[in-house]
């Protein structure tokens, strides 16, 4: 009898531990959560699809990027995130890990990473601050049986590069070999520049496209077999801006943060542009040549902007950009056509302009050696560094 009952004692026993692991294995909770770009400042990604990994089950983000997963089992959960913008950047994100609680809601946030983490994730290492990349395809050529020079992709780009107060130009170029499929990877190109990506044999160019990452420093190009050709003087020259100049520009006068004071004074003309125009502008000129005292000089497809001088000529302006002078009329460093075609709007944040020398601040005046008045620019950089 004593056998007996305690042989009914762990049965009962059995059936009870069997009895709560069935209740865990039973118990639910509820997964709530967004979906952000970090690519573009954290704004909601709606139409991305988060993939609950253990059920195999799918949930749409909505317009403000909120998805939904109920009757989710308690415990520890993985998320993973799909969207076309990825799939076209061929990037796998690895799902993240929530615990789920009995009866609560767990929420999470799932990023498309920013610049700086896709980097790492695409090309490995820690990125520098400003550097893209550009995932890309070219259309590989015919293979002549005597042609055994191998396809390339170069991309060239220029770094004006100031120190104390003095502005040189280097030129850069990052070359790589697409693979059998004819796609590429190019690592560490600058955002903030016009980068010029060329598919080349030897050197013959097959294909070349002229680009600005941006601010989301990550970008898809695909290049077709069009043959060589001359290229326009944009797609010849790219720029990004290096380094500070000390005492280029001297005092809070010919800083960026002597921009409200200086246009308070009222003695030029003055933009400042929001990122939404900036859509819509191909070069410098289109930014300035609506400002007052400025008129395109040159035939239309080399048009430039220009003032007048004290006779009432067109002249060519002392151009300074973060404070640093770039080049002007009777003493030039830089031909503006050349600078132009470096720079991007992209990364312009304001403008002024000096048409009559007697109103110049000192800082921005050469106009006792070009006779001409001077127009500043001010990029995102010099922006960042106001403060």
């Amino acid at each position: 009898m004593h056998n007996r009952s305690r042989y009914l004692l762990v049965v009962a026993a059995l059936v009870f531990a069997g009895s709560l692991g069935s209740s865990r294995l039973s118990a639910q909770g509820r997964i709530v959560g967004v979906v952000v770009d970090s690519l573009r400042g954290g704004v909601p990604l709606a139409g991305a699809t988060v993939v609950l990994v253990s059920s195999n089950r799918y949930a749409s983000a909505d317009s403000a990027g909120r998805f939904a997963f109920d009757q989710v089992p308690i415990g520890e959960q993985q998320l993973a995130l799909l969207h076309p913008s990825l799939d076209s950047l061929d990037i796998s994100l690895p799902p993240i890990k929530v615990t789920v609680a009995e009866g609560a809601a767990t929420t999470a946030t799932l990023a498309i990473p920013g610049a700086r983490r896709l980097h790492q994730l695409m090309c490995g290492g820690v990125s520098s601050d400003g550097a893209g990349v550009v995932v890309g395809s070219v259309r590989v050529p015919a293979v002549r049986s005597n042609d055994s020079t191998p396809l390339q992709v170069r991309a060239t780009w220029t770094a004006m590069i100031a120190n104390n107060g003095q502005v040189s130009v280097v030129p850069h170029e990052a070359v790589v070999a697409p693979d059998a499929n004819g796609t590429f990877l190019l690592c560490g190109v600058p955002s903030s520049a016009r980068v010029r990506i060329a598919a080349a044999k030897g050197r013959d160019t097959l294909s070349a496209k002229t680009v600005t990452l941006g601010n989301a420093g990550v970008l898809r190009v695909a290049l077709g077999e069009i043959g060589s050709g001359a290229l326009s003087v944009q797609e010849l020259e790219a720029m990004a801006v290096k380094a500070n100049a000390p005492g280029s520009a001297p005092g809070i006068m010919g800083s960026y943060a002597g921009f409200e004071e200086r246009r308070r004074m009222g003695f030029g003309a003055f933009r400042v542009l929001e990122d939404r125009e900036k859509q819509s502008l191909a070069s410098i000129t289109d930014v300035v040549a609506t400002m007052r005292g400025v008129t395109r000089g040159g035939p239309p497809h080399l048009s430039f902007p220009t003032l007048r001088d004290g006779s009432g000529k067109r002249c060519l302006p002392s151009f300074f950009i973060d404070g640093l002078y770039v080049g002007g009329d009777k003493e030039v460093v830089m031909d503006f056509r050349t600078l132009e075609g470096m720079m991007s709007p992209a990364i312009l944040t304001a403008v002024e302009v000096y048409s009559s020398s007697s109103m110049i601040p000192p800082a921005f005046d050469r106009s006792l050696r070009t006779g001409c008045g001077s127009i500043v620019v001010w990029t995102n950089r010099a922006n960042k560094s106001k403060s």
